[in-house]
């Protein structure tokens, strides 16, 4: 950093690798980290921004300006939001046979995802827990739609570790769901030297106690990228309009257009196709039922 110092006030472009509240660690090109805080009360930035860096003192920065970003994932309450990432290329949903799988959260986070035109993949994790684990496999067949890629491995044997990796390479990666899932297991196991990484990153943030609570952004390798973001147990969807709701369920694609009414919600409209679709087992009965209770809380908000 002692070269840097000389350069106080000039603008550096830097990647934002953690997160937590309005507190970021920033990545100049070299590998130097900086600890940086935004201009003024509002706290945009995300991890996986690139951003100008205005440098104020010897690990001290200023962020400027955020540059145009590719999508975002976030999750939104009605008076507040939260973005995870920024320039994500997959949403890896962590799931394991306990703590049970939580349907609707499942399916809200997949749903912001695939709106922001972010690929879903679901990670089953802990299959060394054979008598519970194929109940895991058949509860997730419910959600196959809304996925391009399912992954089945044990942290603890090692199993399926290498065939990620694999898909890993060259992509962006979040791994996200709920508390209990062994993400931050499998994170270490990807990257044995995560724990390390994660803690001089807190250490340069000076939040070590928060470390539940950040986000994190670590290379597994050239080009690829793997985030670690907290658990969470609600997923807001305010900031979803009602197509980008329907974006969240694309195994509808093919039967809304034989809907009676070309504006059908697809909840009690006489002619619905969707509707159909789940009476003839076409479409997952609990998908739909989650698709209809995010699709009234959205016409309440609406209306």
């Amino acid at each position: 950093m002692k070269a840097l110092y000389p350069f106080k006030d000039s603008l550096f472009e830097a990647t934002i690798v953690e997160s937590f509240g309005r507190h970021y660690t920033a990545v100049l090109a070299d590998g130097h980290s900086l600890h940086a805080r935004p201009r003024g009360k509002r706290s945009d930035c995300a991890v996986g921004d690139k951003v100008q860096l205005r440098i104020t003192s010897k690990n001290e920065a200023v962020i400027e300006a955020i540059a145009p970003r590719r999508n975002v994932l976030m999750r939104a309450e009605e008076h507040r939001s939260k973005i995870f990432a920024a320039n994500v290329d997959v949403l890896a949903y962590v799931v394991a046979p306990t703590p049970p799988v939580h349907d609707e959260l499942l399916a809200r986070a997949c749903t912001a995802a695939l709106a922001a035109g972010i690929t879903v993949w679901f990670i089953l994790n802990k299959a060394d827990l054979t008598e519970t684990f194929s109940a895991l496999r058949q509860r997730m067949q419910h959600h196959a739609a809304a996925n391009s890629c399912q992954f089945e491995l044990s942290t603890r044997t090692g199993q399926g570790l290498e065939v990620l990796k694999k898909a890993l390479k060259g992509k962006r990666v979040v791994f996200a769901g709920q508390s209990g899932m062994g993400k931050s297991t499998l994170l270490n196991a990807l990257h044995p030297q995560a724990k390390q990484v994660m803690g001089e990153l807190s250490d340069a943030l000076s939040s070590g106690k928060h470390t539940t609570t950040a986000t994190r952004m670590f290379q597994l390798a050239e080009e690829t990228e793997l985030i670690d973001s907290p658990g969470f147990q609600v997923f807001g969807i305010a900031h979803l309009s009602r197509t980008q709701l329907e974006r969240g369920f694309p195994e509808f694609e093919t039967y809304a257009p034989e809907c009676k009414f070309y504006n059908c919600w697809h909840l009690d409209e006489p002619g619905c196709a969707i509707r159909k679709a789940v009476e003839n087992g076409a479409i997952n009965g609990i998908r739909y039922d989650v698709f209809k209770r995010l699709m009234r809380e959205a016409a309440k908000r609406l209306s």
